[in-house]
């Protein structure tokens, strides 16, 4: 078959550039805003080549907003990955990577998991997998908050200078909706760690230190509002 012949089942007119979509370009310049295509590395399927891409405007599936397909984008899809022109993007960047996040949760938490199987005594080991249940939990609340703690817990008594477990106890018991807990946690971990100079733990302590203060705002609201409404009418 020739991919040059005109035919229905070949030929895709583009919108914008009709038919010299697919007609060779014989030294000429692709239109402005486009990006030159390398018809050899195609995947073509039932079409025809291309011999440039344009940004094609798409509508997304789950949340129903316009985005573009650009003409970069599809020279990776079509010459790189080698994907057929039949493979287009039904959703937009946004709602790909989150229908995608949970099973990169997922596979980390189980990496984690045989990880700490293969070294149960290695406080970090139980630490990243107590890290990945928590991550999991709140994104799709899967996970077994209470194999977190107990993690946190025996990395710990391993080695009492991993104050990190600190924070996960503070995160898991906050997600269980333990407030004093998590807070009793937060506390431990700042000031076990107010000496350090290093960058990631300083995020991470002030990371700490604003959810205990949220904890404590949070904590003091319920309770105004618990003796409000315990006041005779």
């Amino acid at each position: 078959m020739s991919y040059n012949a005109p035919s229905p089942v070949t030929r895709e007119l583009h919108p914008e550039h009709g038919a010299l979509w697919n007609s060779p370009l014989e030294g000429r310049r692709p239109p402005a805003g486009t990006v030159l295509a390398d018809p050899d590395r195609q995947n073509r399927g039932m079409w025809g080549p291309k011999y440039f891409y344009a940004d094609d405007r798409r509508r997304c599936l789950d949340c129903h907003a316009d985005f573009v397909f650009s003409a970069t984008e599809q020279r990776f899809w079509y010459e790189a990955l080698g994907f057929s022109f039949d493979s287009r993007p039904i959703r937009c960047a946004p709602c790909r990577r989150t229908r995608r996040r949970p099973n990169v949760l997922n596979a980390r938490l189980a990496e984690a998991a045989e990880a700490a199987r293969r070294s149960p005594e290695d406080a970090d080991v139980l630490l990243d997998w107590a890290a990945a249940i928590i991550a999991l939990h709140e994104e799709i609340g899967a996970g077994s908050i209470e194999t977190a703690i107990a993690n946190a817990r025996k990395a710990l008594r391993l080695s009492p200078s991993s104050h990190t477990a600190w924070y996960w106890q503070g995160r898991a018991h906050e997600l269980a909706d333990r407030a004093d807990s998590a807070a009793d946690a937060y506390g431990h971990f700042v000031v076990a760690t107010r000496p350090s100079r290093r960058r990631a733990m300083r995020q991470l302590r002030g990371d700490a230190e604003l959810r205990l203060t949220l904890l404590k705002a949070s904590t003091t609201t319920d309770a105004v509002n618990r003796d409000a409404s315990e006041e005779p009418a």
